[in-house]
């Protein structure tokens, strides 16, 4: 069974520890039945940039919260903006378009609730709450690689969803080669034989 496994390395002896482990109820339960491929048709002001998280694209006023006492005032579809994000964030975090953070990576809380969301994020731009202003349009793309762009106004982008039903599958097997490890988790859901 899959497992959602957190582990800390000791800084002093360099040895590592599980601290905690759990059934992964998320991602390995999904069975994908298309690919969702998002395009921007257009570009804007780039008003600031980070770590992309997920490969989408959404749009939609921009709420500026810098505390999470204040996080109710968070509108559905709104893109929350914030430093950073902690579990405290998680009720408000399901209503939000998109999620914009001055800090955290690629595996941060931001980043690991988007992707159990479906929605794209931005971490570590930094400057992110002092970039963007509540009430402003905004479009937050994830869509063109590692660099997340927040674009002022709201951008037409396409989305197209490519089936994966395979009523006749060919003789040869059907295998993939991935070159990029943080692709590998999405490719996994791709109806092929193994990777090489």
């Amino acid at each position: 069974r899959p497992m959602d496994i957190e582990w800390a390395k000791d800084g002093f002896t360099g040895e590592l520890y599980i601290v905690q482990a759990r059934p992964e109820t998320v991602h390995s339960q999904a069975k994908a039945q298309y690919i969702e491929t998002y395009t921007l048709l257009e570009r804007g002001r780039a008003l600031t940039t980070g770590k992309s998280v997920g490969r989408r694209i959404a749009s939609g006023k921009v709420r500026v919260i810098l505390d999470v006492s204040l996080m109710n005032e968070l509108q559905e579809g709104e893109i929350l903006v914030t430093d950073i994000t902690d579990p405290d964030w998680e009720p408000v975090m399901k209503i939000a378009s998109a999620i914009v953070t001055n800090r955290g990576g690629r595996t941060c809380h931001a980043a690991i609730i988007a992707r159990e969301l479906g929605i794209p994020a931005i971490v570590g731009t930094g400057t992110g709450t002092h970039d963007l202003r509540s009430d402003h349009e905004v479009t937050v793309c994830c869509a063109e690689g590692d660099i997340g762009v927040v674009y002022e106004g709201k951008l037409r982008f396409n989305l197209k969803k490519q089936p994966l039903d395979l009523d006749v599958r060919p003789k040869t097997k059907i295998m993939l080669n991935i070159g990029d490890p943080d692709m590998a988790f999405e490719f996994s859901h791709l109806p092929c034989d193994g990777e090489i």
